[in-house]
């Protein structure tokens, strides 16, 4: 045999050694991502919100170390590479800074809101909201502050015709009663007017702006220590906060408006005989006491959905989690005709627990983007993924 021949099965049985491998190593199915991208570092961080803004991806991520917070926006593109250096608020332990959602604004640049804490020794917080631009340079910077009160800010919207509606939870130190608020901004985001609804609530959900001077507001409400959650109509106007739909035994995550008044909405919803929380979605037609249709989704231990939005051939894209057999919880995401009819569905994960915060439609190629958390240990990273049900 000559030395050719000999360098010739030496490279094949490489070859193969590396293809056996490939091959043991490979994950299922479900796991043949696009992609899957982790940030942040050997810190809790929570990922909050991911808006597409001329074709590049702004994530909003909360981190914490010890008693130190503060919170981070990325920019990265198609593929989940970081574009230039990110932008941080907080993080020294005396101004700490919790953001909750981004919106992109009609002029291009972008709005964040959430709430800050910048005394030392306080013991309430104040909402918070800072501009910026695709750059993640700082314009603006806004604090609205109501002494003795623990209030956040949840979500900003653009009003339909001028300035802006900002929703969020204040919570009365001196008593137990949450209310839920809505702050009418103009341009210059100062406050032109308030309404208030005493709604025993703890996590807002989501909102969206409707009509010129109103706003839809979806969450989970608290009664006789359950949850139960329900929709509100904020009309600003006439300052009227009205429930229009209560009673399922579970939380709204988010809403997303098809033509007004019909709404989608999606959460959890508690089935008692099975002693478990189901994904739930629903299309609800406002003015009427009655779901259009209201369905669970998901397997035999607690799921819930957290996102949803419309495809660009008008079916319903919904993101969640899903709990397995390993006791583990991976990211789930499916798929519903205008019936609610499950088109497909699929599970993101692997070895640890990992959770959805939001989806975004590709409606270029029917993918899509999720972002969302992975647990690891002490720690948590944010993740985001592509993927289609391809």
């Amino acid at each position: 045999m000559n030395t050719y021949s000999k360098y010739n099965i030496f490279f094949c049985l490489i070859v193969l050694f590396l293809m056996l491998g490939c091959y043991k190593d490979a994950p299922p199915v479900e796991q043949k991502e696009s992609f899957i991208k982790f940030y942040g570092d050997a810190y809790i961080n929570k990922a909050k919100d991911i808006i597409h803004v001329g074709g590049k991806y702004y994530l909003l991520i909360n981190r914490q170390d010890d008693d130190k917070s503060w919170f981070r926006v990325q920019c990265v593109d198609e593929y989940g590479n970081t574009i230039g250096e990110s932008l941080e608020q907080g993080g020294d332990g005396i101004h700490n800074y919790w953001a909750n959602s981004m919106i992109s604004l009609n002029n291009g640049n972008i709005a964040i809101v959430g709430s800050c804490q910048n005394n030392e020794g306080k013991s309430y917080s104040d909402i918070y909201v800072k501009i910026i631009d695709q750059n993640l340079n700082e314009i603006s910077d806004t604090i609205y502050s109501k002494l003795e009160n623990i209030e956040r800010g949840y979500f900003i919207e653009e009003n339909t015709t001028d300035g802006f509606l900002l929703s969020g939870i204040r919570e009365f130190i001196s008593s137990v009663t949450i209310q839920r608020f809505t702050l009418v901004l103009d341009n210059n985001f100062n406050i032109i007017d308030t309404t208030t609804a005493t709604i025993y609530s703890n996590d807002i959900g989501s909102t969206v702006p409707i009509d010129n001077a109103g706003i839809l507001i979806a969450g989970g409400g608290l009664s006789s220590g359950s949850y139960m959650a329900n929709i509100v109509e904020q009309t600003m106007l006439g300052k009227d906060a009205n429930v229009f739909l209560s009673g399922v035994n579970g939380f709204f995550s988010s809403i997303k408006i098809i033509n007004y008044p019909e709404i989608l909405v999606c959460g959890a919803n508690y089935n008692g005989s099975l002693g478990r929380y189901d994904a739930y979605v629903s299309l609800l037609r406002f003015g009427e006491i009655e779901a259009v249709w209201g369905k669970d989704f998901g397997g035999k231990f607690n799921d819930n959905a957290s996102s949803i939005t419309l495809t660009s051939n008008g079916n319903i894209l919904v993101a969640g989690s899903k709990a397995g057999d390993d006791g583990k919880t991976d990211i789930y995401v499916f798929k519903l005709d205008m019936d609610g009819s499950l088109l497909d569905e699929k599970l993101i994960g692997g070895t640890d627990n990992e959770y959805s915060v939001k989806i975004l439609a590709n409606n270029e190629d029917d993918s899509f983007m999720v972002f969302g958390d992975s647990f690891v240990g002490e720690n948590s990273y944010s993740m985001l993924v592509k993927s289609s049900f391809d």
